[in-house]
Parts: structure tokens; C-alpha cells; sequence
């Protein structure tokens, strides 16, 4: 297979040879589709977490923003109460 880099992909890839990390400009870029490939895999992975999550709450229902935060004061409320209490 040919690869036609553009010129500064191309100098950022000779640079890296030049430097010594890589073997030569097909090393560089099999990295980067390496890199690539494994950014794709996350990015299907978290697409399918979204999926997920949408079918779970289509399936058991969902909580509000204001459900949780009403939770989350009845608990403060509730450990504070149990502070003085035992404070007393």
C-alpha cells in the first residue's frame, strides 16, 4: 500500500525517525494508526455505554438531577442530626 502524507505529517514523521524512535516512516505510521485504531475502540465502546444506559433507563426508569440532589441533602440533614445528637 502507498500513503501519501501531507507535507508537515510527513516532516513530523521524518523527525521522529531522525530522533530515533522509529525505524523508519512506516514505523511512525503504523503507530499512529495503532493509536488510532485504539481511540476508535474507546470510542465505540463508550457509544455502546450510552446505548446501554439509555435502554436501562428506558427499561427501569430514570432519577432526576433534583431526586438525587433531594437524596443527597436528606442525608447530610440526616448524619448532621445524628453529629448533635450524639454530641448532646
Amino acid at each position: 500500500m502507498n500513503v501519501k502524507l501531507s507535507p508537515d505529517v510527513e516532516k513530523f514523521a521524518e523527525a521522529c525517525v531522525a530522533e530515533g524512535r522509529f525505524g523508519g516512516v512506516g514505523e511512525v505510521v503504523d503507530a499512529a494508526m495503532h493509536l488510532l485504531q485504539d481511540q476508535e475502540e474507546r470510542r465505540r465502546a463508550f457509544i455502546q455505554s450510552l446505548k446501554d444506559a439509555e435502554e436501562e433507563s428506558e427499561r427501569d426508569g430514570y432519577v432526576t438531577l433534583e431526586e438525587v440532589m433531594a437524596d443527597i441533602d436528606a442525608i447530610i440533614e440526616a448524619a448532621e442530626a445524628s453529629e448533635a445528637a450524639q454530641a448532646d
